[in-house]
């Protein structure tokens, strides 16, 4: 991988040797002892630049084809040799990655948010001719504590409350996370569920609740992000999932079993 000045992997351009874009039609058929070639939309930003240096470090995990921001051409995009894509870019970056991957279908791991309908549509259209994640949060601890959440089904005459805490520059809110806890307390039909709260303050990474509160006894579920290393190994560990499954619209929970 190729590094600027600054010390930062350099974005809108191949990180491996040009010539492996003569193999970008052999789709995934060289996969089958070797790491994936993978793209990164959204190189520059936090979450990207953290895919990259996990790659950079250990090569086992994938190598990179091509690190794509705004400014990258289409046409390399639609040309590059890699397996899969992973998605960490904007509601407008998910909507351009979509279109090309309409025309040239490979899997898919997105952790965007702030979507609306539209998005969705995209994504499961892509989904009949490539496997396809869209999750909140890659974070393997948030996936067990959404199974950890059925449990409160129990508790039907509490109040139940999700909060987050996040850094400034965070722009959604409440976050993904949030919600997607809050729609499994939904599914759960809980008579006594109030609204998210979010605070967004200092450079927090990420901090969930989810609050459980009776009469005489309360409960709280707790998830901590110490930095945002962890969902960077949660995408490499779902992306190496995903991309040796059929075409599909798939949840972490699927891939996790």
């Amino acid at each position: 991988m190729s590094r600027s000045r600054t010390g930062r992997p350099s974005v809108s351009r191949p990180c491996v040797s040009r010539a492996n874009t003569s193999r970008a039609k052999q789709g995934r058929s060289n996969m089958a002892g070797s790491s994936p070639r993978m793209a990164i939309n959204g190189a520059r930003g936090r979450m990207g630049r953290e895919i990259l240096a996990l790659i950079e470090a250990d090569s086992r995990q994938g190598t990179c084809a091509l690190a794509i921001d705004q400014s990258t051409p289409p046409g390399e995009i639609s040309s590059m040799a890699a397996d899969l894509v992973i998605d960490f870019s904007s509601p407008q970056g998910l909507t351009r990655i979509c279109q090309i991957l309409a025309k040239h279908p490979l899997p898919l791991l997105s952790g965007t948010t702030g979507l609306d309908a539209s998005h969705e549509r995209l994504l499961r259209a892509l989904s009949r001719k490539a496997p396809v994640l869209w999750t909140s949060n890659t974070s393997l601890g948030i996936a067990a504590l959404k199974k950890a959440l059925r449990s409160l089904k129990m508790l039907g005459e509490f109040d139940f409350h999700v909060e987050e805490i996040h850094h400034k520059k965070k722009v959604d809110a409440p976050s993904g996370t949030a919600r997607t806890l809050q729609q499994e307390l939904t599914s759960l039909k809980l008579k006594n569920l109030s609204s998210p709260v979010s605070l967004r303050a200092g450079g927090v990474p990420g901090l969930h609740r989810v609050w459980a509160i009776g009469e005489n006894e309360w409960l709280c579920f707790e998830h901590m992000a110490f930095n945002r290393k962890l969902f960077a190994q949660g995408a490499l560990q779902l992306a190496l999932l995903l991309y040796r499954r059929p075409p599909g619209f798939y949840s972490v929970e699927d891939l996790l079993g």
